[in-house]
């Protein structure tokens, strides 16, 4: 695991309580060092920032274990994954919008960034206010379009089924999976800053600036 001071994933944890998906983005972010720029990111370059915060903060080798469940027969898998490899499929580029035609008529879209998430998911009005969002195939249009314009909006992994041999994509969030990585990480930490504090009456600060590598020297002690 990378280096990720006990300081920041305490602080994470203490921001990160029954955070919504908006505020999740806007933690993740932060600490990935987007700052002022935040509001004016779209999504895919904020997933692009926290997938580069996984690679440089919490995972240095490359692969990273996935899970999900078969859409077919329903088994739960595991999978290697190259986090590296998804950053490259991502793209490399933040446009602010795109153009498409539908129905003979070409419409602009701007790309979502974070204040066009609501907690139903992105507003479409947003991004174009008087664009035909009724029309389920202007919809189905548009987000091919936003795709197209950003792939980082709709990260997917090829995958194969061992135990039916289905082949599958599953939707890749890697807000979500640092989210969680983070979250347990840091609750590990607040958990050896308990048992530590109880037995040798040392303060939060001594604990969490201790490497992890110290801390378990004396997690072990204290379970033998």
């Amino acid at each position: 695991m990378g280096e990720v001071s006990g300081d920041q994933l305490l602080w994470f944890l203490e921001q990160g309580h029954a955070a919504d998906k908006r505020e999740q983005l806007a933690i993740l972010a932060t600490v990935g060092g987007l700052g002022d720029r935040l509001g004016a990111v779209p999504l895919g370059g904020i997933d692009r920032c926290i997938l580069k915060t996984h690679l440089d903060l919490i995972t240095p080798q490359e692969d990273v274990i996935v899970v999900c469940k078969c859409g077919h027969c329903g088994e739960e898998l595991e999978f290697q994954q190259s986090l590296l490899e998804i950053l490259e499929n991502s793209g490399q580029t933040e446009p602010a919008s795109t153009t498409f035609e539908y129905d003979g008529q070409p419409y602009e879209l701007r790309l979502p960034c974070l204040h066009d998430i609501s907690a139903e998911g992105v507003i479409l009005q947003n991004l174009n206010p008087s664009a035909p969002w009724s029309d389920e195939g202007f919809l189905r249009a548009a987000g091919e379009a936003l795709s197209d314009a950003d792939p980082t909006l709709n990260l997917s992994i090829a995958l194969r089924c061992a135990n039916c041999e289905e082949v599958f994509s599953d939707r890749f969030d890697p807000a979500q999976f640092l989210w969680n990585e983070l979250t347990e990480r840091a609750k590990a930490l607040l958990d050896d800053v308990v048992v530590m504090a109880k037995a040798l009456g040392w303060s939060e600060s001594d604990i969490v600036t201790m490497s992890p590598e110290r801390r378990n020297l004396y997690i072990d002690r204290l379970s033998a």
